[in-house]
């Protein structure tokens, strides 16, 4: 058998761990070192830089999520007026509590005479107010031609076989003989030019019932406004009057009478009220409309997702881009010729 020269052994060794040491050196191994359980503490501690900047940074967080809701409830908002649709016509009310009852024309065609004749004395006491929709004024008469305003049609304001929905908006005064008056009725009877009784409805309602200690929170939060007179202790009841009703072609739609049927001793107190006749609803829109605050919440969260997922994926994106600009070239300019060099000297000694 062959013996092996040890000095030749010993060349070969030192030149494969003079070249492993090089390319170690090249390629950046020498310069990372594992973690320890050292390191790691000293991460730790780096890592907590005091609780003024942990405080300033939870209020950046605080901040952009505070934008993230207003944006939200803004961007819904716009949803919710882009698919709403506008009112065809709309005019105020002002009842009239005096008991001079006269109706919008002189000689009005009721096909409810048999309910008025058994119904005259409720009738004549309750509070009424008129709308005009062909007119720019409302409940008042000009005794000479030239201080009534010109009308705003003659024709119609509603377009001939299409369906609409009538409401009422009553503001009511939290007052003792509205709580005490319960469930009052709203008397709506549409009339044409010529003083036809197109339709007639009656809608029964009364004021939001509210426990005594929600009254007094909700005005404890009112409380500067209504110190100041920026609001009223009143509440607002939306009376749904009529759904699918269709424009006659023949006896266009231009006056509605408001009569508030009470059974009570003292007719309920109203402040203000408005009369308005809208397209009717779409499924899509009367969803909306009817769970308002369930769609409110719904669609507030789901537009507060959307904002937070294109945030995050924004800053995942510039953390990406400056990660990549910091990373630093693996070898230099002068690498190659420092490796040459020294398997030139590691030559020599294997030669010597």
């Amino acid at each position: 058998m062959r013996e092996t020269d040890p000095a030749a052994f010993r060349a070969i060794v030192h030149h494969a761990t003079s070249e492993a040491l090089t390319r170690a050196q090249a390629l950046g191994f020498l310069e990372r070192s594992p973690p320890t359980f050292e390191n790691k503490q000293t991460e730790f501690g780096d890592a907590f830089v005091g609780i003024v900047p942990a405080l300033i940074k939870a209020g950046r967080i605080l901040l952009l999520v505070t934008l993230f809701l207003l944006s939200s409830l803004f961007f819904y908002g716009l949803f919710y007026i882009a698919i709403m649709n506008e009112y065809n016509a709309a005019e105020n009310l002002y009842f009239d509590y005096s008991g001079m009852v006269k109706h919008p024309v002189e000689n009005p065609i009721l096909p409810t005479a048999h309910f008025r004749h058994q119904n005259q004395s409720i009738l004549d006491n309750a509070p009424w107010a008129v709308a005009d929709f062909f007119s720019q004024h409302s409940q008042w008469e000009g005794y000479n031609e030239d201080n009534v305003p010109s009308l705003l049609t003659s024709d119609r304001v509603l377009k001939a076989g299409n369906s609409y929905e009538v409401g009422v908006s009553l503001d009511i005064p939290e007052s003792q003989i509205n709580i005490m008056s319960g469930v009052f009725s709203v008397l709506v009877e549409i009339l044409s030019s010529d003083g036809t009784m197109l339709a007639t409805s009656i809608r029964s309602t009364r004021i939001p019932h509210e426990t005594a200690w929600i009254s007094t929170i909700r005005k404890g939060v009112l409380l500067a406004p209504l110190l100041v007179g920026a609001s009223e202790e009143s509440r607002t009841v939306a009376v749904p009057s009529f759904r699918y009703l269709v424009e006659s072609e023949d006896m266009p739609l231009r006056y509605a009478t408001v009569t508030l049927l009470s059974q009570a001793n003292k007719p309920i107190e109203v402040m203000t009220g408005s009369i308005w006749i809208g397209q009717e609803l779409s499924s899509l829109q009367l969803l909306v409309k009817e769970w308002f605050f369930t769609c409110y919440a719904a669609g507030t969260t789901a537009l507060f997702c959307a904002h937070a997922l294109i945030w995050l994926a924004y800053r995942a994106h510039s953390d990406r881009r400056k990660r990549l600009s910091e990373v630093e070239p693996t070898s230099s300019p002068n690498m190659g010729s420092d490796v040459a060099s020294q398997e030139d000297t590691n030559e020599g000694r294997s030669e010597a």
